[in-house]
This record gives C-alpha cells, sequence and structure tokens, in this order.
C-alpha cells in the first residue's frame, strides 16, 4: 500500500507545500493518510486518483476553503473526521457505480455547505453519519 502523506510513519517525507489553490494526490497512491491535508485552509479543490482505496482519518480536517471532491471508483472507505469542519464543502461526486463505501461516524461533521444530493448518497452508505450538531435532511 502506497500512502500520500507528510507523516514519515506512512509515507515519504515530503514538505508540506499545499496552501492554496487545486492540487492532485498522484496515481500510484492508495491511500491519502491521517491528517495528510489537515490544516491547509485555503485548499480549494482535491483531485484525487484512480486505484485510490482510502481516505484516513482527519485527512482533510480544517480545510476550510475546500469546495468539491470526487470520490473515485474503487475507494472503500472514508475515515472519521475525514472531511470534518470543511465549511465550504459543497459538492461530492460519487462514481455511478461505487459500490459500498464505509464511511466512518463523523467523516463529515461540520459540513454545513454540503448539497442535499450528497447528503443523501453518505447516508445511504452510513445512517449514523452526521453532518452538523443536528441532521437536517
Amino acid at each position: 500500500m502506497l500512502v500520500f502523506s507528510w507523516d514519515r510513519e506512512y509515507g515519504p517525507e515530503l514538505s508540506r507545500p499545499y496552501t492554496s489553490g487545486h492540487h492532485k494526490v498522484p496515481l500510484g497512491y492508495t491511500s491519502v493518510g491521517a491528517r495528510a491535508f489537515k490544516g491547509c485552509s485555503a485548499i480549494e479543490k482535491i483531485a484525487l486518483p484512480r486505484g485510490l482505496r482510502e481516505i484516513g482519518w482527519e485527512a482533510f480536517k480544517d480545510c476550510y476553503a475546500l469546495k468539491e471532491i470526487n470520490i473515485p471508483r474503487g475507494l472503500k472507505q472514508i475515515g472519521s473526521k475525514a472531511f470534518a469542519d470543511c465549511r465550504s464543502l459543497r459538492d461530492i461526486s460519487f462514481p455511478k457505480s461505487s459500490g459500498y463505501i464505509e464511511i466512518k461516524d463523523d467523516a463529515f461533521i461540520g459540513c454545513t455547505a454540503l448539497s442535499e444530493a450528497s447528503k443523501e448518497h453518505i447516508l445511504g452508505c452510513n445512517p449514523k453519519c452526521t453532518f452538523e450538531n443536528e441532521l437536517k435532511l
């Protein structure tokens, strides 16, 4: 498994260059590691590669400017608090035949701008998932 992370324990040692704009996780990575983009508050869009299987715990937490993300076909798991407090996140595009995706509790907590369609898809995978303090659909 090749993990995209800035933590020496989980993947290659990289500097944290992602401060704003649009960024891409390179092909070949099968996981976005725990806290990989945590606190990159100016990133607006992330492109995830084909073959990605997992988005780790708090991977995109506190990415306040993140507006959209495309979930690649074959993703199997979205970790707990993976997108917590991504207040600008509106659209999560799931592939039509995405199969079962395990979405851990609180993966999208604090994502107050999520579209209804995104919420419905997420709830289809995890009926216990919460988006805010109270779930409003």
